[in-house]
């Protein structure tokens, strides 16, 4: 193939500075946070006290968490958090306060639910202890409630210890630096660390030494080397959870400083939201060595001046070198063995590689030569076919179209398989202002246009996000990180030298490639999806199949894996998903998604704009990826759209068995088996137990928060002085799970449903005459008679044994008669006359008073009462069946 070119060919200029290295980080500077103090004498102690749980059923909380903070007050803690939940794109609210005690009313339970079943926030992040003792007792109280009703987890990233808030006393402050070591609990919870990590709090950190309070529930997470504590969980005892951090953190510094403040962030959100948030993270890196083929700039490191233009170029043995290499590292090295390279190439260097004075086929042993025999082994990136600049003077639109099209042409001539249209990066980022370069790139489907992330033109506006070109917002910007790696070093000793030269200093290169890929490690701890600059002079080999760029790769993946387990893979993307990654990040972050989440993970999601929403901890839908251990769903949703995704089955308590109820005294005692499976007969105990009563009414009311008498964890309860009227009850479970659904009612009727038309007493001779009549009998088995001589004296009973209903089980009444003999004249008595069902339950009728004597009359009655006998009726059913087989309608009581 023979490729075209302008009438009037444009020179490459080669002769342009270097780009702007990366300012040399300095030492770096402490940023303390303020010195935290204990709550005083009048706040410590009113909270984390234990109450009763309000029991909300079928709760759903907004996938949102809510940070508590006070500007001006360790604003490089609230920093640390803010970049984590951005980073991830987790949804957060914030509740600013001002320093010192607040009034009641600062934050009240209307700010985080709706007082039924809803809740706003489902983890919430206090940054200091301060914050939190400045709150008001009223405020901190609601704060407790609804972290207990709702089971929602609370962190405090910087923390004073007391036993009474945080479970922890403190034992003084250490010396920094200061090495830590995760505990088996902290494993747990940080398990995608390393579990022999050592982290190392640095010199510019605050912070306390603690250990777990007498008697306090605490899991110790992160510990000196002595087994003194920084990191923990507090369960004060009420259902909540709470995460405790000893040390201050600041962001963003170069690690390792403050490397807490990148490490441990991503475990305590995920600890916070049990694993399920809006967001993602993965850890990315991609270098890009421009300039291969082409001829460029190399350092003197003898007179310490810039070999311009021909200075060096690549040998074929250079990428055979970095193939061996790279199949090495990804074999070798943990979390490598996604790794690739890009290559950004200039057409015009492979001229001098073909013959014809550069238009004929490739002569064999040349650079091209191995660029293509080893073509599948990379990803091809266009940097222009000249590498042009096209700003001095300022390219016209043929210009930078020859310059993008004679490059994809070259592509095409050499055989390049991985390689796209859609992407560019210009010679020195030239041109990204030029209206004519990017109507030609356009035009050329160029949509994706690499930018110097050093000029702060071109930073992420937000994490890995890009920036639409304001030319035509169709091209994204992707912004690609720069680094001390010089672009004209080819050995240590250049690199040294160089770095040397230009920030008056007297580093090993030993030292320099430290500094260098502690900040790239910033970057890579940050998720960041943006690549990574280098020049073709890094790949040279210097001696022993080793080149600079291997040097840094080696030593950035040394660090990193230092930090996390093998199971955290970092990713290498071509520049073409790199920029759809930010595309749909950008959509995201536009979306306005709302996430509510019930139990079981059924989660809803609401969106104003379109965008395929990440999803962490879920597994849904066609798009499901599984990095270091965890789900990812990107879900597609519409605008003004709703996802739901559904979860596990809810499960419900059994109805409770074995409800009964027996007196004592005047009181009533239920009692029932405890609740030991859900309505399909798996395993579920229960949070408590609810009683329901209901006087003189239907005994199958429907149970509400008007007639609950009482809420209980035990298996009885007392109704005190409940023989005073007729009661019917129920009583439900409440499942112990997130739930907290309520099972169906178990029901306990007051005694019988027995209606008495009529209860007289009359005097005959030597016998007082007592008659009643029942209009309904539901259920009744019989009747007792009591007699006294006053309204309150001791009562006895007049027939030996229960007097049988005429007419069991029916909604028929009957007439009844008993003729008491046993009465003196001028003696005033008193009767009562007791119903008995057939589950052994009575109700009392009277008292009817009578004095006797020959024409006296009823001196009083008074109204149905009701009491509950103390034991079951003694009578069988066959019991019952004699009884009623000798039964007439009249008794006798003789002397």
């Amino acid at each position: 193939m023979f490729l075209t070119a302008l009438s009037t060919p444009v020179s490459a200029d080669r002769n342009v500075p270097p780009v702007t290295p990366v300012p040399l980080p300095s030492e770096n500077v402490p940023h303390p946070a303020p010195h935290l103090q204990p709550p005083p004498p009048n706040v410590q102690g009113l909270t984390g006290g234990i109450g009763i749980n309000t029991i909300v059923t079928d709760p759903v909380i907004d996938m949102k968490v809510l940070v508590i903070r006070s500007p001006g007050h360790a604003d490089g803690v609230y920093a640390t958090i803010q970049a984590a939940l951005d980073i991830l794109g987790t949804p957060y609210g914030v509740i600013d306060i001002s320093a010192g005690s607040q009034p009641s009313g600062t934050i009240q339970a209307s700010d985080l639910w709706d007082g039924v079943n809803h809740g706003y926030y489902y983890a919430i992040f206090v940054t200091t202890s301060n914050v939190w003792a400045w709150l008001h007792a009223n405020d901190k109280a609601a704060i407790e409630a609804y972290e207990r009703d709702f089971d929602v987890r609370h962190v405090t990233w910087y923390t004073y210890p007391n036993p009474t808030d945080y479970g922890l006393n403190s034992v003084g402050s250490p010396t920094f630096p200061l090495d830590t070591f995760l505990t088996t609990g902290g494993q747990e919870v940080f398990s995608y660390l390393r579990t022999d990590i050592t982290l190392t709090m640095s010199f510019d950190v605050w912070g306390y030494l603690a250990q777990p309070a007498t008697g306090a529930d605490v899991t110790s997470l992160l510990e000196d080397d002595i087994g003194n504590t920084v990191l923990a969980i507090f369960r004060p005892g009420d259902g909540r959870e709470h995460m405790v951090f000893t040390m201050s953190s600041f962001y963003p510094v170069i690690p390792p400083s403050n490397i807490h403040a990148r490490v441990l962030p991503y475990g305590m959100i995920n600890w916070a939201t049990r694993g399920v948030f809006l967001g993602e993270r993965h850890a990315y890196f991609v270098p890009q060595p421009d300039d291969i083929l082409a001829w460029g700039d190399r350092w003197d490191a003898v007179n310490h001046v810039y070999i311009m233009d021909t200075g060096y170029r690549l040998a074929p043995h250079d990428l055979d070198n970095v193939v061996t290499w790279m199949n090495t590292l990804r074999t070798s090295v943990p979390n490598a063995a996604g790794f690739m390279m890009e290559m950004p190439f200039n057409g015009d260097g492979s001229e001098q590689d073909r013959e014809d004075d550069g238009t004929g086929p490739v002569i064999s042993g040349t650079l091209t030569a191995k660029a293509m025999d080893l073509e599948a082994e990379f990803t091809w990136l266009n940097h222009t076919y000249t590498h042009l600049d096209f700003d001095h003077p300022p390219a016209n639109y043929n210009e930078c179209r020859y310059e993008i099209d004679q490059n994809n042409q070259t592509a095409a001539f050499l055989g390049f398989t991985d390689y796209t249209t859609a992407t560019l990066l210009t010679g020195a980022y030239s041109g990204l202002t030029n209206t004519h370069l990017i109507s030609a790139a356009y035009d050329l489907g160029v949509r994706y246009l690499l930018a110097n992330e050093s000029d702060l033109r071109y930073k992420n506006p937000s994490p890995n996000t890009g920036i639409p070109h304001p030319l035509n917002p169709e091209i994204l910007q992707v912004p690609r990180y720069a680094n001390n790696i010089f672009y004209a070093a080819t050995t240590p000793a250049e690199e040294t030298d160089l770095y040397n030269h230009i920030y008056s200093t007297s580093y090993t290169y030993t030292t320099i490639l430290d500094i260098t890929t502690n900040q790239s490690l910033g970057f890579l701890l940050d998720f960041s999806v943006d690549p990574t600059m280098f020049h073709m002079n890094n790949i040279n080999d210097y001696g022993g199949g080793q080149t600079l760029l291997g040097d840094f790769t080696e030593s950035l993946y040394g660090k990193y894996n230092a930090l996390y387990n093998t199971d955290v893979p970092i990713i290498s993307l071509r520049t073409q998903d790199i920029g759809q990654k930010m595309w749909d990040r950008m959509a995201y972050n536009n979306s306005d998604v709302s996430g509510i989440i019930a139990c079981g993970n059924q989660i809803t999601l609401n969106t104003t704009n379109a965008a395929a929403i990440p999803l962490t901890g879920i597994s849904y839908g066609g798009n499901v990826e599984n990095y270091a251990g965890q789900n990812i769903s990107y879900i597609p949703m519409g605008s003004s759209d709703t996802v739901s995704i559904p979860g596990a089955a809810p499960k419900t308590p059994a109805q409770i068995t074995g409800l009964s109820a027996t007196r004592d005294g005047d009181d009533r005692v239920l009692s029932w088996d405890a609740t030991t499976q859900d309505t399909g007969g798996a395993p579920l105990t229960a949070l408590t137990y609810r009683v329901y009563g209901i006087e003189n009414g239907n005994p199958y009311f429907e149970p509400a928060a008007g007639n609950l008498l009482a809420e209980t964890t035990g298996l009885a309860f007392t109704h005190t002085n409940a023989i005073n009227a007729a009661w019917a009850y129920a009583v439900t479970a409440i499942g112990d799970n997130c739930w907290k659904r309520e099972s169906e009612p178990a029901r306990h009727d007051y005694p019988n449903v027995v209606t008495l038309a009529s209860f007289t007493a009359s005097p005959a001779e030597g016998a007082v005459i007592l008659e009643w009549k029942t209009a309904t009998e539901t259920d009744n088995l019989g009747f007792n008679l009591y007699r006294a001589e006053s309204s309150t004296g001791p009562r006895t009973q007049l027939n030996e044994s229960l007097l049988p209903s005429q007419s069991p089980g029916s909604m028929l009444g009957a007439p009844y008669g008993f003729r008491d003999e046993t009465v003196t004249e001028g003696v005033t008595y008193y009767y009562w006359l007791e119903d008995v069902d057939l589950y052994g339950e009575s109700t009392s009728h009277g008292p009817l008073g009578i004095k006797f004597a020959p024409g006296s009359s009823v001196i009083a009655f008074s109204s149905s009462q009701t009491w509950p006998t103390s034991e079951r009726n003694l009578l069988s059913i066959v019991g019952l069946l004699v009884s009623l087989a000798a039964a007439t309608w009249v008794w006798r009581k003789r002397g």
